[in-house]
Parts: C-alpha cells; structure tokens; sequence
C-alpha cells in the first residue's frame, strides 16, 4: 500500500495556502474543458504508470520466492524492499516534488523504472537474485518520487473545485489498479515467464512517459495561465532541500492529528505487510499452488 508522505509544507507553517494558490492556476481553463483534457491525459499516466507498479510487485515476489526455493529470509527482504522506501524517502520525495519540474521527475521516474523492468526481465533469465533485490529496491524508491510529484501536479491542472474529486479519482485509480495489475501479472506468469512479465511492466512506463511528454506538449501549445512547466512556485523557493524536509517533518511533530494519521498509515502498512509476507507460503505450500496464484489471492 501507499505510505503517507511527510511532504514539504513551510507556507502552511507561516500561514499561508500554497495548495489554494496552485489550485487557483489552471481556473481559468475548467469552463473550456482544456483543464478536463489536461486532467484526462494525466490520469491515463498515471493509471498506466501505477499499473506497471502493481504488474511488477508480483511478479517480483514471484521471481524472488522461486529463486531461493521458497527462503523465509528472501521474502522478508522482499516485504521490507516493498514498505520501507514509502517511509524512509516520503519526505524528500515531497521536497524534490516543490522544488523541481514536476514533468521531469515524472518522466525520469518512469524512464528508470523502465530500465529496471527490463533489467528484472534479464535476472529473471537466469534465477539473478542479488542483482534483481538491488532493481527492486531503486524500482520502489522511484516510485516514491513519481506518487509524490504525482499528487503535487494534480493541483496545476484542475480548478480549486474540482481537486477534491480529481484527488478521490486518483486514490480510487491506485486501488482498482492494485486489484487489476496482480491478476493479469498472474495470468501472463502462469501463460509465459517471469521475464514476459518483467518486459510488459517495462512497456507499461513507456506509455505512461509518452502520454506525460503529450500532455506537456499540448499545454504549452494552449494558451492561458495554466504552467506547462510544473516548475516551483515563488513560495516554494525556501532555503535548501533540507530546510524543506525539516519544516515538514516540523509541521507533522507539531500536529498531533497529522502525525496520529501518519503513524497509523504506517501500523497499517506494517500490518499488510505480515499478511504478505505469509500469504505466498500458503499458497505455494499449504495449496500445492503456483506462487503466481498470490495474484488472485491478495485482494
């Protein structure tokens, strides 16, 4: 599951909104549903791109659980690889996403996972676990990143009005998708390889890059106020990367109902955690199952 992110919030502290100026940006564009289009094209990536996620998570434990004959150790690595970069990179993820274009990250996050899809399709080939456990862990810690810009864009392309419903549009998406992308992982385990697998997730942010290099392109080419850049605001521009990360984790510390939430998303997380760790052993052992059957048995 998505971790809570500790993301970059010194305007709040100081009694500002940057979230209502940035919402304020693309009002202008609602009426002549250019902020629509805008919106449509982004959420197409966006599901495409988490698909690609959700894709590899099972083929991944698939790889990793047949590879070492079923290790305990391995599938506690795995499970940690899997949760741990939510919590460890959520602040500086928050960070990079205020202070750098937001298109760029999006697509270097989706170019890496790329090369890590097809560097999985490669381990997978000959059972490579060492070098497949270290792809894993630069594959999530890069989907850290792409969440986090994500979410930060959102606000750039829709009106003020309609962010809360785009918001539940995009977390309703990552839960569909996280139902969707393990069982057609299964599937094309169960038909082909885990190498096919590793290929399609590959191609997944292939997509996903070109549809967000499409979507730059049409809202440069549109006129009005709407910022084809995503680039940092003038009240993102603070005194460094960790003064950011400092004055977010400051504004989680000092709001008990934020960090209430975040330690509970957090137990939560932990939670699913020791239910995934245990459910591919019943499967393949208890059910005489192929490990792929994890696919139609997580959600």
């Amino acid at each position: 599951m998505d971790m809570l992110c500790v993301v970059r919030m010194p305007a709040v502290a100081r009694g500002g909104d940057s979230m209502t100026v940035h919402a304020g940006l693309g009002a202008d564009r609602a009426g002549k549903g250019e902020s629509r289009g805008a919106f449509g094209l982004f959420y197409t990536s966006f599901l495409v791109s988490a698909m690609g996620d959700a894709f590899r998570l099972l083929a991944v434990n698939v790889l990793i659980f047949n590879a070492t004959s079923g290790s305990t150790g391995a599938r506690l690595l795995v499970v940690l690889l899997a949760n741990l970069p939510g919590m460890l990179l959520g602040g500086l993820s928050g960070v990079i996403a205020d202070r750098y274009d937001k298109y760029n990250v999006l697509i270097v996050s989706d170019l890496v996972r790329t090369g890590v899809g097809l560097g999985l399709a490669w381990c997978a080939l000959d059972s490579r676990t060492v070098p497949a456990l270290v792809l894993i862990a630069v594959g999530n810690g890069v989907g850290v990143f792409f969440n986090s810009s994500s979410f930060s864009l959102l606000p750039r392309l829709v009106s003020a009005e309609r962010l809360p419903r785009a918001n539940g549009f995009m977390e309703t998406g990552q839960w569909v998708v996280q139902i969707v992308g393990p069982s057609l992982a299964a599937i094309t385990l169960a038909t082909g390889s885990a190498s096919l697998a590793f290929v399609v997730d590959s191609a997944s942010f292939v997509v996903s890059a070109v549809i967000l290099r499409s979507l730059r392109r049409v809202l440069k080419a549109a006129p009005g106020p709407l910022p084809a850049d995503a680039g940092p605001g003038e009240d993102e521009k603070s005194g460094g990367h960790w003064s950011d990360f400092t004055d977010g984790v400051g504004v989680v510390w000092r709001n008990k109902d934020i960090r209430a939430l975040l330690l509970a998303s957090y137990g939560i997380a932990f939670l699913t955690a020791c239910t995934s760790y245990g459910l591919i052993f019943v499967v393949a052992r208890t059910f005489a199952l192929h490990a792929s059957a994890l696919g139609t048995s997580t959600r």
